[in-house]
Formats: C-alpha cells, structure tokens, sequence
C-alpha cells in the first residue's frame, strides 16, 4: 500500500517520508528508498545525507543496497568508495547495488575494473547477479568466459543464463545454441520469459519449435515454456493457440492448459514493474 500511495498522495509530503525513514519498519523503509531510487521525480537532495548513513551504518544489506542505488541515482560522487565496498559483501543484491552504482556515477572508466572483478568472482549466486546487472559493452575476453560459463551444464541455471545473455549481447549468433540449450532446460517462469524474449531476437518465429522445446515438442506439455513464447510474441506459440482452440476432438485438460497459457501471457501479464502484491493477484 505504501508503494502506491507514495508517487500519487500529494498529502505523503518530506515530513511523512522522513517519519518513515526514521521510524518505520524495515519493510516500510524498504519501499521508501526504492521510491527515491526509482522515482524520476523524486527530489533527492534533501536526503542524501541520511542515504549516506544508511548505507554506512544499517544492519540489513537489503536497506543498504536501496540506499546505494539512490545515491547512484543522484550520481552522489562520495558514494563511489561506498559502491567498492559494497561489490565486496557476501550478499547478491548489495554486490549488484554496488556494481550499478559504479557504472552509473564512475561511467566507462570503470570498465575494465569491473570486468576483471567478474572474471575474479567465484560464488555463483553473486556472479550471476552482477552478470546480469552489468551495461556495458562485454570484452571479447568477458563474452569468451560467459560462453564457457553457459555452456557448463554442472553451473546453476541462474548462472548460465545470466552468462548467457551478456554473451548475447556482443555474439548471438555464436550464443544462439546455447541459448536455445538454456530454454529448454529452464523451470523458472521469470528466467523463460527474459530468455525467450533474447530467443526470439535473434532466431526466426517461423523456427521449428522442437528446437527450443524439452522432449517431446509440445507446447501443452511445456505450459511454462508456452508462456514465455507468448509474451515474447512468438508466432508459431501464438498459431498453436489457435490450432488448439479450433480442434472439434480436443480434451479438456489441453483447452484449459490453452487457455490459461494464453491468459497469463496475453490477456492478465503483469507489467514489468508492478508492485510484487500486484504481479502475485495476477499469476
């Protein structure tokens, strides 16, 4: 409820955001700087002092790594040494928080810092996190390592495609199988739906769907899959709707795996950054 009301109330000035800053819990401070950080007209000036100390002092990565990325926002320049130290935390979103900043307020010439500090990291969770955050423009020698992380099937999936579609950027054509690989093998709706939107730049809508489908190749058997193809404007998932809707000796299960797929993807498909209560009524 905060989340909504804080960019439409005129009547949640400074002074109601400050109490919420300074007194509210953890989760109602957590919507107040994603606010800040995301809001174009939100005025940061005035709080870039206590951004500042809570990214120094608060005990939670999480409110350290909002307070960051507003600061980033504000291209705060005392922010950058609190960014470095922020890339070296144990947790996924404060490295990400951190590498962000970084490119945002140091500009291009952290580049190749900051590509020898992807090269360097080992803990998957992390990697794939700033792998995924990373903007600039990969090195050859940066696609080079992310082909060979995607291709190597002992990593976690979340790894993988992080890789996966950074080497995209630079070589699809090269990174195509492997991406191809990645969707079949996926489960998480979220990863399918950001790989089939890669997919589908770069391999032709009239393409075979056993080609990017898990065995055997049938869209009502892969729901998941069907889905992402949806929402990435697939032509032949969106054919197999129709086929499937037009069938006189069709099942029931089919027509309602159909339909479905099609309601989720086309009809209730939640907007990119709708509030996390918004997105689960519409899933």
């Amino acid at each position: 409820l905060l989340g909504l009301l804080l960019p439409c109330d005129p009547g949640f000035g400074d002074a109601q955001r400050r109490r919420v800053l300074e007194r509210g819990s953890d989760a109602e401070r957590l919507v107040l700087l994603r606010f800040l950080a995301d809001e174009p007209t939100a005025t940061l000036e005035p709080w870039l002092d206590d951004l500042v100390q809570l990214v120094e002092r608060n005990g939670s990565p999480s409110l350290r790594a909002a307070a960051l990325d507003a600061l980033s926002r504000a291209r705060h320049l005392p922010a950058l040494e609190l960014a470095a130290r922020a890339l070296r935390s144990t947790t996924p979103d404060e490295c990400t928080a951190g590498l962000r900043a970084l490119q945002t307020i140091g500009g291009i010439g952290t580049r190749r810092a900051l590509e020898q500090h992807l090269l360097a990291e080992r803990r998957p969770a992390v990697k794939a996190a700033l792998l995924s955050a990373y903007e600039f423009p990969p090195s050859d020698a940066l696609s080079a390592h992310c082909r060979s992380l995607a291709a190597d099937r002992e990593a976690p999936l979340p790894l993988r495609a992080a890789a996966t579609l950074l080497a995209a950027r630079s070589d699809g054509e090269r990174t195509l199988p492997l991406l191809r690989d990645l969707f079949r093998a996926s489960k998480d709706p979220d990863a399918l739906q950001v790989l089939g939107r890669e997919l589908l730049r770069h391999e032709p809508a009239a393409v075979d769907l056993s080609r990017v489908l898990p065995a055997p190749p049938d869209l009502a058997l892969h729901p998941e899959h069907w889905c992402a193809l949806l929402h990435a404007g697939h032509a032949a998932a969106e054919r197999q709707v129709l086929v499937e809707l037009q069938r006189r000796d069709g099942d029931a299960d089919r027509l309602y795996t159909t339909l479905a797929c099609w309601r989720r993807a086309s009809v209730l498909a939640p907007p990119q950054h709708a509030p996390e209560p918004v997105r689960e009524l519409l899933r």
